[in-house]
């Protein structure tokens, strides 16, 4: 390549930033894409999940030893009610806010020679506030209209599982931090932050539609299956959310959208269990 010409510059593909080089220089040692490969993305899915898991368990210890130190006796009994602990959930959920953000944050900055840092990886762009007040009322209505939907289709009025915890937790308040502030950060984090611009990105050099929609599936059928806690019903309701975070991210640019929406989401949620759970119609 002559010196004397200009270098060649990222181009936009839709809404993601695809760097592509001329073919006709040989041996160009310069990346196609910015973000990590697919498998790559794979893999180190793998490894925040992992760190997850692992921070959720070392934090959900003291309450299991506290438990056995209580009454020995009825240890094993009483291990049976421990996904009623809503401390337990609160705090191992808090705790692994910033494990999951930290480890996501340091994949992503990890390609920053690629010319990318790790909140342009992440899509931490801001938001105007016409889209804070629009993904509200969007949410509302999707939430309306889907249980609506499934009712019609002869699912229960009133979640099962949304119903046996609003029975049985204790420290009730604690459970709200976890749906309400720990899943939508975590999750979102991993499966609409992390694992969707490195999925979306390295599927792009095929085709940009084929692309994102084969992203849109494969992250919420993944984010779907970790909601087991659920009947088939329920699960439907989750990947259809699912569809209208990802909608979101790629109208909005930005990862606050669908963090939003979830919070949202499982804000009216928590609010339903608590109605039920106070005996309020």
């Amino acid at each position: 390549m002559d010196s004397n010409e200009e270098p060649l510059r990222p181009v936009e593909s839709g809404d993601e930033c695809e760097i592509r080089y001329d073919a006709s220089v040989p041996n160009d040692p310069r990346p196609l894409t910015r973000r990590w490969g697919f498998c790559a993305t794979l893999g180190f899915g793998f490894v925040i999940a992992f760190v997850a898991v692992a921070v959720q368990t070392i934090a959900s210890l003291p309450f299991i030893i506290a438990r056995y130190f209580k009454d020995p006796e009825v240890f094993q009994e009483s291990l049976k009610e421990i996904e009623f602990d809503g401390m337990l959930m609160g705090v191992s959920s808090l705790v692994t806010i910033p494990a999951v953000i930290g480890t996501c944050w340091f994949l992503a900055s990890l390609r920053k020679k690629r010319g990318i840092t790790s909140k342009e990886y992440l899509g931490l762009n801001p938001m105007g506030w016409k889209s804070w007040v629009f993904w509200p009322i969007v949410t509302l209505a999707f939430m309306h209209g889907i249980g609506w939907i499934l009712v019609k289709c002869g699912a229960p009025e009133v979640n099962p599982w949304m119903k046996e915890m609003s029975e049985k937790v204790t420290h009730f308040w604690w459970l709200a931090a976890a749906v309400v502030i720990g899943a939508p950060l975590i999750e979102e984090f991993i499966f609409r932050g992390f694992l969707f611009a490195g999925f979306r990105e390295s599927l792009n050099r095929y085709d940009s539609r084929v692309s994102l929609v084969v992203t849109i599936l494969l992250t919420n059928t993944v984010w779907t299956l970790i909601h087991g806690q659920y009947d088939i019903y329920g699960l439907v309701a989750v990947f259809s959310l699912g569809i209208l975070l990802s909608v979101s991210l790629v109208i909005s640019k930005s990862l606050w959208a669908p963090i939003w929406i979830h919070f949202i989401n499982n804000a009216f949620a928590c609010f339903e269990m608590w109605k039920m759970a106070n005996g309020v119609e």
